[in-house]
């Protein structure tokens, strides 16, 4: 918490000479307070699972085949909407060209013809891709690349801001797609004659499919916008500055190998400070000013800067320890690896997860004999602390417990001729205890925060 602060703070004692006087010297002072500040703040929100799984969430929710979510159905729904569209306006324009007496009265041109049966075959391989993560590559993922196309997606920049470029994109290219073949079945279903029954019917599927189609890009966009849509973004803006300014950054939690991030590190400092003309100016007698031309320099982005402020701001929420003691464990179990809590009923958590359930009551020698050693973490306990020579039975109910998570129990380590020790730092070790008023209070108060 004191770095995120101490971070906060060197951005407003920087925020006045970005407005005033930008200029490269001030631009590499920006920079270092990415690199010296903002990248120790993200480097310790990486070790908290919720800020993990808000910073993985397109990724898990978009760009993943082992578990289809809801919103993952939501796209498909959309991309198949788009090619029934497209299909429904091709078989359209085959019944004009077969029902006029002069084809050459539909001003359809080749062009867009060929456009639509391209979508109605549905060109893209893929419309959400991880490897937008860190920085975009800006395609349209065609199964055979098309530089018109690629070229009209790109006439928009959506690099800038930085944030959650999977959402970002795939809404991007369904949308970009969608407005192509709205703008074609607008001229195609002003053709389709409706005086009889087939051409009736294909009116009728025309509209059908456009409205699936509406109905289905609007319910993607609310669940790429929705709940958490802004902390989500923050955690992903702080993530790729990590990516692109600490000196050696561990992120291998998010799924991809160290060249991913190697590689779009440049890129995004690209987007934090980028080459521009800039005017240089004289200031005349009079008091006015005069252009004397331009000059190309290399600057930082002040809204950029402040995005990123903005994120270390809406991270805060991160550290804010709950009242609430249910709320509490769950925090605590989001900090450290082993969460102890000292309640009725006692559980164990062990990254994240609840660790024999509500056994610990019927077991007290295990359940002392592993807080003791979470009090004393990464040294050796002594025998007579532990229960001298019952020590030994006690560390194999220990083991019967921990028979479901292997990964704890080998950390407890037997050194011969000394006692046991729990192979962890003690900041992956929270302790909690009820203060008998039916609140919990942290064992060691140096793991409190806000302390």
């Amino acid at each position: 918490m004191n770095r995120l602060r101490l971070a906060l703070q060197g951005f407003e004692r920087r925020s006045v000479l970005l407005h005033a006087t930008l200029n490269e010297a001030v631009s590499d002072d920006a920079e270092a307070w990415l690199r010296d500040e903002v990248c120790p703040v993200v480097e310790e929100l990486c070790r908290n699972r919720s800020f993990q799984l808000m910073t993985r969430w397109s990724l898990d929710h978009f760009c993943t085949e082992e578990v289809i979510t809801p919103e993952h159905r939501q796209l498909e729904d959309a991309d198949q909407a788009i090619v029934q569209y497209a299909q429904s306006l091709a078989k359209g324009l085959e019944f004009i060209d077969q029902s006029m007496s002069n084809p050459s009265e539909c001003q359809i041109s080749e062009e867009d013809r060929l456009a639509l049966n391209g979508i109605a075959s549905r060109p893209w391989i893929q419309l959400a891709y991880a490897f937008d993560f860190f920085h975009p590559e800006d395609q349209l993922l065609l199964r055979d690349p098309n530089r018109a196309l690629t070229a009209d997606f790109r006439a928009e920049e959506r690099r800038i801001p930085l944030g959650d470029y999977i959402s970002r994109y795939l809404l991007a290219r369904v949308k970009f797609w969608k407005n192509l073949v709205v703008r074609l079945g607008e001229r195609i279903n002003h053709y389709v004659p409706s005086s009889d029954d087939e051409g009736h019917r294909i009116s009728s599927r025309i509209f059908d499919t456009r409205i699936q189609l509406d109905q289905a890009v609007e319910a993607l966009d609310q669940a790429c916008h929705g709940e958490n849509c802004r902390r989500r973004n923050a955690c992903t803006t702080l993530v790729q500055v990590y990516a692109a300014y600490a000196h050696n950054p561990d992120l291998e939690w998010l799924g991809f190998s160290r060249d991913a991030w190697h590689t779009a590190s440049p890129q995004i400092r690209m987007c934090v400070r980028r080459r521009s003309d800039v005017p240089v100016v004289e200031r005349l007698p009079e008091g006015a000013y005069q252009t004397l031309g331009t000059e190309r320099l290399s600057l930082c982005d002040p809204a950029i800067l402040r995005q990123i402020a903005a994120s270390l701001q809406e991270v805060a929420k991160f550290y804010e320890i709950p009242e609430d003691p249910d709320d509490l464990i769950v925090w605590a179990a989001d900090q450290a690896r082993l969460v102890l809590v000292d309640r009725a009923p006692r559980q164990v958590f062990w990254e994240g997860q609840l660790i024999a359930g509500g056994e610990w009551d019927n077991h007290h020698a295990a359940w002392d004999f592993l807080w003791n050693l979470g009090q004393s973490s990464s040294r050796v306990v002594d025998k007579g602390d532990l229960g001298g020579s019952l020590s030994r039975s006690r560390r194999s109910r220990l083991s019967t417990l921990l028979l479901k998570c292997p990964e704890l129990e080998k950390r407890v380590e037997t050194i011969r001729g000394q006692g046991y020790r729990l192979e962890l730092p003690p900041d992956e070790v929270t302790l909690l205890r009820d203060d008998g008023f039916g609140r919990l209070q942290f064992v060691d108060a140096r793991k409190n925060p806000l302390i």
